[in-house]
This record gives structure tokens, sequence and C-alpha cells, in this order.
């Protein structure tokens, strides 16, 4: 593996096939801690007054992230590299008059959305008019938000009703650029949070812009919940004067060094054939969003993107991991356009899930504290795993949807699972800045609170418990909190929210295991014993859950949560202890007192306690097994003391799958790195021992085929 650069400048590239001149674009930009310190400016270096809107900033004030927007000259195929610095206060603004919703009119523009025969939407109709929400679901059409604002480009979010139902509503994503050009994302939703009676619908779903129609389905589905983009193509909605050729791409490597992304040594950038499978555009025909869509015989859609059929299926799923494996191909391609192209049609076709829960009365992705006892309804058509009762009965049940009857069959979204859902719109915001990807993640965020069991979460406080959640799933949940806490709007109440729910779950896993010194080896309580007939009795726990957990706290740590400095220190100092679960796996060979490190990646579950229940941690006093050494000795029956063959996967007639970069062995790969960019005693030692072992280059040259497990730390030598 090249060695990871520990600095570097924040940069994006500007690339285009024909050549083009005063082409518009705006790139996400995110940036590392401290890179432009609190009442500094940022300048951009390489286009010509390019204007910077500051989103979000780290905990000491530093700018996060921020959309650069602008207009370029850029030669045919000679790329133009443009870099941000620390500037003069107030720098970064652009030169003019910032444009406004009057300059937006002027243009002269005219966009209608139509679903299903009612009357078209107009966006020119809403210029100016501020929207508003009521408990009924009623939405007054209009201005919901402004998004950005600046001489070279301004933005809005739009919405108004479509006809006489009461869940579907057209929203507009705006963005004007001057001189009569503007870039419009339309699409449908269908469901407000606490309003009764959604059900699926479908019909012909129309888009005209400045009286041409660039797009128009006839048989579109829209079920409960779900959102449907009127586009048919590559990038992000649609321009008046046609699409820019023109490639916005942040810097990749830069991105990694930020921390909002994990670390990578994969290099997928000549893995063509990979690159070229990638799901590259949207449509709702290509997600399975039609009535025509096929379906396998349990349901399933077989239309999906690059997601997998089934997303709860066992094995391994393109979709798992801190980021989905779209993302990573990016992150390790040099940002290849045909990975940027996926990372953004994959966050566009997120809308076939029924996770899109906004509130009717704020018009916004709903949260925890808008709905503190709400639970979805059990045994709905949501198709969503493992909703949980609701312990105040129906008073707090949110209202039953509905399928859409076709043919015989109850069409439904497409079934979501919180044990291996995707990260979704995250790294999509992070290129783009759209408020629809930002909104993706705020969405299954909350939903990740509301399909839980209001006593199981404690209620408001939304805990993800792992004796009452699935390890994996406490997990995927925790990452997608963390996310949408740390990149949601400063100032705005989802970043209050989310950050507020990310500290909950921080202080009651700090008091728990921390404060109260609850359970051993780094594991939490668990929801399931996997020997629970052995015996004598055994508590055996699955080494992959957990190590997608100890991933998910690593990542949430350097997300730069804006929660108070206390709770930071918390969070640090549980993953401290929950760390050890990796690190004490990768021990050294030929001691009987240690967890041989070429075992750790074997598809296995670890013996942790003599217990046949979860006692050992609801009385906080065991009986552990006495040392790593004696898990191994009754994990694989057989003492570590003898196991001296250093090859990776060598001990026991189970290898867990290496060298696959999807092995069990590239799952602990997160968990392992961030334990040694962190700190963990033992982690640098750890990790020495298994990239040493005389097999590693198998797997880190089979990660070019599947990079999302191919993390590493940023210094290999500790923090």
């Amino acid at each position: 593996m090249p060695p990871l650069p520990t600095s570097g400048t924040p940069s994006f590239r500007l690339a285009t096939v024909a050549g083009v001149r005063a082409a518009p674009f705006t790139v996400g930009m995110a940036l590392r801690r401290g890179e432009v310190p609190q009442g500094i400016g940022v300048v951009v270096e390489g286009v010509a007054n390019a204007q910077v809107n500051v989103r979000n900033r780290w905990p000491d004030g530093s700018v996060k992230f921020a959309l650069v927007s602008g207009r370029a000259d850029v030669p045919a195929g000679s790329p133009v590299t443009a870099t941000l610095r620390a500037g003069a206060a107030g720098a970064g603004a652009g030169a003019g008059t910032v444009l406004t919703e009057a300059d937006l009119l002027a243009s002269g523009i005219d966009a209608t959305l139509q679903f299903a025969g009612s009357p078209a939407v107009r966006l020119r109709s809403l210029v100016g008019v501020v929207a508003r929400g009521s408990a009924a679901g009623a939405v007054s059409g209009g201005l919901v938000r402004v998004l950005a604002s600046g001489p070279q480009m301004s933005a809005w979010l739009y919405c108004a009703p479509l006809g006489g139902n009461t869940h579907l509503v057209a929203w507009f994503e705006v963005r004007y650029y001057g001189g009569n050009v503007a870039q419009v994302l339309p699409w449908i939703e269908n469901g407000w949070t606490r309003v009764s009676d959604c059900v699926g619908q479908a019909g012909r779903l129309t888009f005209s812009l400045n009286n041409t129609v660039v797009f128009d389905q006839s048989d579109v589905h829209i079920a409960n919940h779900c959102r449907v983009v009127a586009q048919d193509g590559v990038g992000v909605g649609h321009w008046t004067g046609g699409t820019p050729d023109l490639y916005a791409a942040p810097d990749p490597q830069y991105l990694q060094l930020s921390l909002l992304v994990p670390t990578y040594f994969a290099d997928t950038a000549n893995s063509t054939a990979r690159l070229d499978g990638l799901a590259q555009r949207y449509s709702p025909a290509l997600f399975g969003q039609l009535t025509t869509s096929p379906r396998d015989t349990g349901g399933n859609g077989t239309q999906n993107g690059d997601f997998d059929a089934a997303m709860g299926a066992a094995g391994y799923h393109a979709g798992i991991g801190l980021l989905p494996e779209w993302d990573a191909f990016y992150l390790t391609s040099r940002a290849d356009q045909r990975a940027w192209r996926a990372v953004v049609a994959n966050a566009l076709g997120y809308g076939r899930y029924g996770v899109h829960f906004r509130d009717e009365l704020t018009l916004r992705p709903v949260v925890h504290t808008d709905v503190p006892n709400k639970t979805l309804r059990q045994g709905s058509n949501h198709y969503i795993s493992d909703v949980g009762a609701n312990q105040f009965g129906a008073a707090e049940t949110l209202p039953a949807v509905g399928g859409l009857a076709l043919g015989g069959a109850t069409l439904r979204p497409e079934y979501w699972t919180q044990t291996h859902h995707p990260s979704a719109g995250f790294t999509a915001y992070l290129l783009t800045g759209h408020e629809f990807f930002l909104e993706l993640s705020q969405f299954v965020a909350g939903t990740c609170f509301l399909r839980q069991n209001n006593l199981h979460r404690d209620y408001g406080n939304g805990i993800q418990f792992t004796h009452r959640e699935t390890v994996r799933g406490a997990a995927w949940a925790l990452r997608s909190i963390f996310q949408a806490a740390a990149i949601s709007v400063d100032g705005s109440p989802a970043q209050t929210a989310f950050a507020a729910l990310a500290a909950s779950n921080v202080q009651s896993y700090h008091a728990n295991y921390i404060v109260s010194r609850c359970g051993s080896f780094g594991v939490p309580r668990p929801y399931s014993n996997f020997q629970s007939t052995a015996t004598p009795p055994r508590y055996n726990v699955n080494a992959w859950e957990l190590d997608f957990w100890v991933a998910a706290w690593g990542y949430g740590a350097r997300l730069g949560v804006p929660f108070a400095n206390a709770r930071q220190v918390e969070l640090e100092g549980f993953f401290q202890w929950t760390a050890q679960w990796v690190v004490g796996r990768l021990g050294t060979l030929g001691d009987a007192s240690a967890y041989g490190y070429n075992a750790a990646g074997r598809n296995n579950s670890v013996t942790i306690a003599n217990s046949s229940t979860d006692a050992p941690w609801v009385n906080n006093q065991g009986p552990w097994m006495s040392s790593w050494g004696e898990a191994f000795q009754l994990t694989h029956n057989a003492s570590n003391a003898t196991n001296v063959t250093p090859a990776l996967g060598s001990f026991g007639s189970d290898n867990g799958y290496f060298p696959e970069p999807t092995s069990y062995w590239g799952n602990l790969l997160p968990a392992i790195s961030y334990a040694v960019d962190l700190g963990v005693p033992g982690a640098v030692a750890a990790y020495a021992r298994l990239t040493n072992a005389p097999n590693w280059a198998e797997l880190v040259n089979n990660a070019a085929r599947a990079p999302v497990w191919a993390t590493r730390p940023r210094n290999p030598n500790g923090a």
C-alpha cells in the first residue's frame, strides 16, 4: 500500500470533453478541522470570482463543509484544478450583486410538474410565496427555505400540493446562476408523518422546463413514504439551456484527510469492468419505481441500481459498510466520473424505500423531538423490518399506510432493514451540496428512531441498545445518526435534534460500560447467545457484528458531531473500551493467554462468558473468560500456545473466506483502523501483526474489485 499523505490542499477538479466557457458549477467541499479557522474567509484560487457558502463548522469553529460556486473556462481535455485556502475575513463572497428570487423570475424560467392527472404545479407561481404546513398535512405552496445566497449562485427549495391527495407533494430544488441559467431538481413525495391515509399511488409523471417536456413516464409508482425524481439521465436534475459539459469533483484523497469519510487503501482507478458496471444513471425505471417494474417471487424488485435485492438477506451486500461500495469507488478511483455518477444515481434511487417521513408542520424531515413517543404501526405496509410495538397504544402509534393494489398483488416500498441499510445521501451531499441528499441522510436517521419500540429505545432518548436490536442494526443506525448530526446545517433544527440523539446514545453507553464497568472484552450486552445450548454453558457473540459496531463508534468519534465537549470525551472513552474487541483478537501467536491474530477473521462466534443467558451483563459480574487466551481455547477447542503459523486464516479448517476483500477479514479492517487512529492501547501492534502476515498482500490486491472494507489508519504507527 502506498503511504497516505498526512497533509494536502483542499481542491476540486473541473473537466470537460468539448471545452466550455463561463460554464456554471457548484461543488461540495469538506475541509479538515482547522484548515480555515473561525473568523477567517475562504479563498478559491484557480477560478475567478468563486463564491463560498459555509454550511457548517467543526466544534472549534473552523469550516467543515461549504459550497463553492461560480463559472469557469475549461479547455477540452485540460482539466482545471481549483484550490481553497484561508484568507482575509469575509473572503469567499464572490464579486457582484446577490441573486434573488426576483432575478429567478426575471430569467423567464417556467417549470411544471404533474402526476396522475392532477393539475400541474408551476414553479413560477411558488417563487416569492412562503410555504407553510398544517396538522392536517395541507401545505401551502411556496418557498420552504433559502439554501444559498450569493452573486454567483443562489438556491431555494420549493413545494406545493399535487391535486386532491393530502400526501402527494411536488418539490423543486432550484439553483440559479444568473444569465438565465438555472438547475432544477424536481421530485414528488408521498407521506407526511402523522397524517392518515397514506397509500401507494400510480400515474403519469411529467416535467417541463421552459415549455419543453424533459421527462415523461406513464406508469410511475410512488409507494408510501417514498419519493420519485422526475429525471432519466446522469447527474442531478435539469438545466435551462442544456446540461453544461462540466464535471466538478472534489479531490477524494483530501476528502479522506477531512475525516468525514474513512481512509482507504484500495486503488480502483484501473478497475474498468467494475467502474463500467456501476449504476451511473437514475430513472424511475432503473430503480424499480414503475408499476411494471419486475419483481421476484418474494415481491422484491429486480431493477435495483447498485442496491442488493432483498436488503435483509444474508451474505455480502454492496450497500453494507460505513459507506456503500459505490461511494467507496469514488474515494478510491481518483474521482472517476463513472463513480461520481454512481454515487449520485444511487442516492437519487434511495427514494424507492419507505423511509421518507416528513413533518407536516415544519416541512422538514421528522426528528425525534417532533415525535418523542411515536412509533410506526406494526404489521403495516411500510415494508420496514422489525418495527417495534408502541407502549402508549394507538394514541402514539403513527397511522397505518396502504399499498397499491394492482393485478392481484399489492405494491409496496422496497424492503428496508436497519440491520443492512446503506448510508444514505451522505457522500452525494459531500460531493454536490444538494439539499435533496442532505435531507435523505436525515430521513434515514429519523427512520432508525421511528421503527423502534418506544420503551426499548428509552422513549424520546432514542437509544440504540444492542440487547434490544441486533448489534449490527444498532451499529448502522448509529452510523446514520452520527452522519446526519455531522453534516446538518449549523443552527438548523435538524442539527440540534440529531446531535441530541447522538449525545443520548453516547451518555447511555458511557454510563453503562465505563462508569458502571459492565461487561468485558469490549462487548456491550448482546441481544442473543449464539451458543445457548452448549454444555457446559457458554455465551458466544458474533465477531463480525461487533467489528461493525466498533467501526461505527470510531467513525462517529471522527465526524465532529456538534455536541458538548464532555460528550466527545465520553464517546472516545467508550470507544477505547469497546475497541478492545478487535485489538484483543489480533493478539500474538504461541501465547496461551492471547488470541492468535491468524484466527481473528474466521467465520465463528467467540466464547466470552460461562453462561447460557445474558446474566453476566445484567448483574455486571460475569462470569467472563479470564483472558483472551481462554476465549480462544473455548472458541476453537485448542490452545493458542500451539498456534504458530503466521498466515491469516491458517488456524483450523475455516479461513473466514480469506483473501476476499468482502470476507470477515475485510469486515474487521475499519474497526482496527479507527482503533489505531484513536490510540487504543495495543492497536498499533495488532495492526502490524495483521499487515505483516505473509499473505496480507493477497487481500490488498483483491481490494480493487470491492473496496468497501479496504480501510486503513491514517498513520499505521498511531495518532
